[in-house]
């Protein structure tokens, strides 16, 4: 994670920000003995309540949780508190088995009308064998919900449960109990009609769904989505759903009608669909399709920037040798190089590619690709955080430490945001952990960075001592 001390009014903020450190790396027994320091004051600040509870729950008192969790008050006066002192009293009240609590809870979430309590609240049902009554609050709170996107975000999270096994926590048994009006078409055709278009994240989300229904997925789906009438994005959209049923049945003609469908798209706006479909063929190990697919896609962007991603994954997974070498080649003779003046090349999109080769097994053209583009004079932006985090991670995988070490000081000395958890695994892996306070000298970081990176440091020592 990203570290971040926090500032509470009323106490001691030294002690907050070193408990706050060896918890978020792990140190629990350190940050608990940090805690109990602080005097009972500073324990009405709500934050500290919930950092302090969090820590218990991690070393399994989860009833000294429970009761510090417990002092704060859910009357809406604190909603950002309130809401995750609920997420958090929900797991706790499941682990202790406290049914009547947790049911009591469930209507201060609907209450609540957040979308990420509801589903925190309904998850912990699940694990603690309520099944039904999640399934209820997923639907009243689904009412609830004011936005389209939250509301479908929760009609998915009650197709996955109604889709999980009973034995892995899912509730199908009771599907007709507890969602009793709810019948499968009608259930997909609302999650539709809330405004998928356009929502990537979730529309994926609703293919993972799917390809992990392992055969249960009810005629209804498939019903709604050949329907006719669509056109443009959700057309495809929904086009992809199917396909992605029918490699799931292995149905022959039913690819086929898909892949004449894919073959009509003609918008740049579709390219999405097409992209989901490429990755749905390579998740069912059919290559034949997804290099169709492809080839769609290049003619709708031909720019070998915008479908490369894709075309690694293809043609890794057919074998295609010389294809991948003429893309990698393309990427070595690409120049983003902004004289330290705005540039419109997004960094980490090319970090991207580098994974990809990653992913598909080539390691050493993935980190010529990363070299490629951090040796070009660039201005440093905030949004090339990830493109210099994925370097340094892959370097230290690799073992070229010198390397990884000259990668991390260029960014740390711009003093953008950083995941200094990267620097700790450097030193670790290096075996020099011992000696990351005089290596930090080099970095020529902030007094306050230096002592978060010895604070995890020191915590990493104590958890490997520890076994």
């Amino acid at each position: 994670a990203t570290f971040s001390v926090p500032f509470d009014r009323g106490g001691s903020w030294l002690h907050s920000a070193e408990a706050t450190l060896l918890s978020e790396a792990g140190d629990y027994e350190g940050a608990l003995e940090v805690y109990e320091e602080i005097d009972d004051g500073f324990h009405k600040s709500i934050a500290v309540l919930q950092r302090h509870a969090l820590v218990l729950k991690e070393l399994g008192r989860g009833e000294e949780a429970v009761e510090l969790l417990e002092r704060v008050n859910l009357n809406g006066n604190v909603p950002s508190a309130e809401r995750v002192a609920m997420r958090e009293l929900a797991v706790l009240y499941a682990d202790l088995g406290r049914e009547e609590d947790l049911v009591e809870l469930a209507g201060r979430a609907i209450d609540s009308g957040n979308e990420a309590v509801i589903i925190a609240v309904s998850d912990a049902m699940v694990e603690g064998g309520m099944g039904g009554e999640a399934l209820d609050l997923l639907l009243l709170g689904s009412r609830r919900l004011k936005s389209d996107e939250e509301r479908a975000r929760l009609l998915l999270r009650l197709m996955e449960r109604v889709l999980e096994p009973a034995g892995d926590g899912g509730a199908e048994g009771e599907v007709a109990g507890a969602a009793g009006a709810t019948k499968w078409g009608s259930l997909l055709e609302t999650v539709f009609a809330c405004g998928l278009e356009g929502v990537e994240e979730e529309q994926r989300r609703l293919l993972e769904i799917l390809r992990s229904a392992e055969g249960m997925i009810p005629g209804e789906w498939g019903q709604f989505l050949d329907r006719a009438e669509w056109e443009g994005g959700m057309g495809l959209f929904a086009a992809a759903c199917r396909l992605e049923m029918a490699l799931a049945e292995d149905e022959k003609a039913g690819l086929g009608r898909m892949l004449r469908e894919f073959r009509g798209a003609r918008s740049a706006d579709e390219v999405v669909y097409l992209r989901m479909a490429i990755e749905t063929c390579l998740a069912h190990g059919r290559a034949g399709p997804a290099r169709q697919l492809l080839e769609i896609l290049r003619g709708l962007q031909p720019s070998v920037f915008s479908h490369a991603k894709e075309a690694i994954a293809v043609y890794a997974a057919q074998g295609d040798e010389a294809a991948l070498a003429l893309v990698y080649q393309e990427l070595l003779r690409d120049r983003v190089e902004d004289g330290y003046r705005e540039r419109a090349v997004i960094l980490v999109e090319r970090g991207a590619l580098a994974e990809a080769f990653v992913s598909a097994g080539q390691v050493e053209r993935a980190l010529r690709v990363y070299e490629h583009y951090y040796s070009q004079p660039l201005t440093m932006r905030r949004d090339d955080r990830l493109f210099y985090e994925g370097y340094a991670r892959l370097l230290i995988g690799e073992g070229r430490y010198f390397d990884a070490e000259r990668v991390l000081r260029r960014v740390l000395r711009k003093n953008i945001e950083f995941d200094l958890g990267v620097v700790i695994d450097l030193y670790d892996a290096w075996g020099r952990l011992g000696e990351i306070a005089g290596a930090m000298r080099k970095f020529e970081l902030s007094s306050g960075l230096r002592k978060e990176v010895e604070v995890l440091a020191m915590a990493r020592e104590r958890e490997r001592e520890k076994g």
